[in-house]
């Protein structure tokens, strides 16, 4: 199974230096590789936008909170409606904004707009933590994910190393376009796999499932319910209210956290560089309002009950029945977070050379040297990552 998933793994970090590639070679300027030139095609964002909002809720941390609290967790899948509807009303806006305005940057925009230094600081500031600390933390888990799919063959340091030096040579070459559009692959995966591995786990497993057979949980934990509006508890860490977390204020503290994700400046970056919004509603109403909350909402509690004991033990499970099967439930808990990390960290070191080096240090940069800027600043980046994630708790 570790020499499968490898060849999985490689085959779409491979296709995704192929699109870079591709996107490099038909590039005519230097502005197509830091921001597309602000041309990205508008039917993007039907890809882009649900694959962020679906990674940002995290598949394998959702998976295991269903199992530990049942459909009280699995409510927190109602938050993608919400991200919908913030993206839609906050990222026309922002397109807007930078077409009037001629700024191509969120910290730009709001600098602009409202005339504030203090802006442009706290935008830059978002943009570090999401690019450095942010990223090497998803990058950990990620390789941890990993090295127990491989069943310790493979160690942690090995996979954040690895991943790192795929995901950068993808940035490096193809840029902002680069990256988008290899984004969009992968979240078109995302979207197929979900249910089609929903699908061939139930073909497989023997007896009845979800709604039949109720998710087991620890005693006194509402599985099948929201425990109250709110529940008082001693503190983070010292207890745990008997029913369970997922109260209301529970779930709306959580799907705030999500709105977090598109509204961080490297996801608004991607709503300025597109070419127009025509696409947005669509991405925002039908395939993450409608399909992505709907596949989460429904696949997600099928998947749990199956879980008999851990995603490994079905992933070894579904191997002897049909191993592509099993190859892609593991790619389900890894490949959300390739996305982010490369989304983030290109988006963030292209923000930052051109709203901080660019500006203020280098103002007399030429295109060019901003490119060959960037690309140096994308290589030392995903190093710093890379050794934050093998070091850092």
């Amino acid at each position: 199974m570790t020499t499968l998933i490898y060849c999985l793994l490689a085959l779409i970090l491979i296709y995704g230096l192929y699109i870079s590639s591709r996107v490099a070679r038909s590039t005519k300027s230097a502005a197509d590789f830091l921001d597309a030139n602000s041309a990205l095609p508008s039917w993007i964002l039907l890809f882009c936008l649900p694959g962020l909002v679906a990674v940002g809720l995290g598949l394998e941390r959702q998976l295991m909170l269903i199992g530990q609290f049942g459909l009280q967790a699995n409510h927190v899948s109602v938050g993608i409606v919400l991200a919908a509807i913030t993206a839609m009303l906050v990222w026309n806006r922002f397109w807007l904004i930078s077409r009037i305005f001629g700024t191509i940057t969120p910290t730009d925009a709001l600098g602009v707009y409202y005339k504030s230094e203090a802006l442009r600081v706290i935008m830059l500031v978002l943009t570090l933590l999401f690019a450095l600390p942010f990223t090497a933390n998803i990058l950990s888990s990620t390789a941890e994910l990993m090295e127990k799919a491989s069943f310790g063959i493979v160690p942690r340091s090995a996979n954040i190393w690895l991943f790192s030096f795929a995901l950068a040579v993808t940035a490096i070459v193809g840029g902002w376009r680069g990256v988008i559009f290899s984004v969009s692959m992968q979240s078109i995966l995302l979207a197929v796999l979900i249910p089609a591995i929903t699908l061939v786990v139930e073909l497989v497993s023997d007896g009845p499932g979800f709604p039949y057979v109720p998710i087991v949980v620890a005693e006194g934990v509402l599985w099948d319910k929201i425990p109250g509006v709110i529940q008082n508890a001693s503190g983070i860490g010292k207890s745990i209210p008997s029913a369970g977390i997922y109260t209301t204020v529970g779930i709306a503290s959580s799907i705030i956290a999500l709105l977090g994700i598109v509204l961080s400046p490297i996801a608004l970056y991607l709503a300025q560089t597109v070419r127009s919004g025509n696409c947005l509603g669509i991405s925002a109403v039908w395939t993450t309002g409608g399909v992505l909350s709907g596949i989460f909402l429904l696949a997600l509690p099928v998947l749990v009950v199956r879980l008999s004991g851990s995603w490994v033990e079905l992933s070894t499970k579904l191997f002897d029945f049909a191993p592509l099967a099993a190859g892609g439930f593991l790619l389900l808990h890894i490949l959300g977070s390739l996305v982010l990390v490369s989304f983030f960290v290109t988006g963030g070191v292209i923000l930052l050379i051109k709203d901080l080096i660019a500006l203020y240090i280098f103002p007399s940069l030429s295109a060019d040297r901003r490119r060959l800027s960037v690309r140096i600043g994308l290589g030392f980046t995903f190093f710093f990552v890379a050794t934050l994630a093998s070091f850092a708790p």
